[in-house]
């Protein structure tokens, strides 16, 4: 039937976009730690609250007190590798609420050894600060209340870890654009000459099915490169149209014509696309595809009578409407 090979046809599809997704995304995470990305992202938004204008002696500004505070400088490392004369100390790609503001609080251990007040920590801060200003501001709400100064400090620095996050994400989704696109020409993946190969060849169709149920229920898990490299083999392996073939009428060699080549360029550009929506959400997809694939077609009613091909009706009386 038709709306079967259609959903099978959806189901490749999705398998295959699934697939080469787990490898971008793969690659963009390595690419993602390898640059410290994280950790970048994090000491920018550290470095605009925390910049001293006023302090230039080096080593004595507010954000070289924060990095050198004993709660925060265990955290900074050497990259593996490189010799630390041509690299710089790479930062924390995570920084907890609760270090955050016990640094912030005690800013000057040696100096306050009582009990600390608000203006204590207040004051401890350079005069003019961006950090100071926003104490300040706290302290008019909260009062010399130290405890609640506290709490508004970290759910200020939550509200601030929430935008860094949202920097991330978009630089990530940038390079997974990127990703996505080159991978989609290095493999040939052609959304449009996939949906025609899988729409003519039945057995090609049907092996990608059951493929994709096995995918299915392997379920989704963390990969490395390697892994994610072979799950495409894997699928390539079973004849589907990836990759490049300079064979005349192969749907894997190159467009030959104007027209070929528009539409080779939007197949590659769809893929592209795609794969920016990232392997979750093609999981999640297709385990609902495979779901209802499984389900087959609904059961007969009990006082049900076939009157032709695939035609049902109730016996008894009918109400016509």
């Amino acid at each position: 039937m038709a709306n079967w090979a259609t959903l099978d046809v959806a189901i490749g599809l999705v398998v295959v976009y699934f697939i080469l997704s787990l490898l971008a995304s793969t690659i963009n995470e390595a690419i993602s730690t390898w640059r410290g990305w994280r950790g970048k992202f994090l000491g920018q938004w550290l470095e605009n609250v925390l910049t001293d204008q006023a302090s230039q002696t080096p080593g004595t500004s507010l954000l070289d007190r924060f990095w050198a505070h004993p709660l925060v400088s265990p955290l900074i490392c050497q990259p593996k590798g490189m010799m630390a004369a041509r690299t710089h100390k790479r930062h924390p790609s995570y920084i907890s609420t609760e270090t955050f503001s016990a640094v912030i609080m005690n800013m000057e251990p040696a100096i306050h050894t009582g009990e600390r007040t608000v203006a204590n920590v207040i004051d401890a801060l350079p005069e003019g600060s961006d950090l100071r200003k926003t104490l300040e501001a706290l302290r008019a709400e909260v009062g010399d209340d130290l405890t609640e100064l506290r709490v508004r400090l970290e759910r200020w620095y939550d509200d601030g870890m929430e935008r860094v996050s949202g920097w991330y994400k978009r630089h990530v989704q940038l390079w997974l654009a990127v990703i996505g696109l080159a991978l989609a020409i290095v493999v040939n993946a052609d959304t449009l000459q996939l949906v025609n190969s899988l729409w003519a060849d039945k057995t090609v169709r049907a092996a990608v099915v059951a493929e994709a149920g096995r995918t299915v229920q392997a379920g989704q898990k963390q990969t490395n490169l390697g892994d994610a490299a072979k799950e495409v083999q894997t699928i390539k392996a079973l004849n589907v149209p990836l990759g490049w073939k300079l064979k005349r009428h192969d749907p894997r060699d190159l467009p030959h014509g104007l027209r070929s080549w528009f539409a080779k360029a939007l197949g590659l550009l769809l893929t592209a696309v795609a794969l920016t929506l990232g392997a979750p959400f093609w999981f999640d997809l297709l385990s609902k595809l495979v779901r209802v694939r499984g389900s087959g077609a609904p059961p007969p009613a009990r006082d049900a009578v076939r009157s032709g091909e695939g035609e049902q009706k109730r016996s008894g009386p009918q109400s016509v409407s």
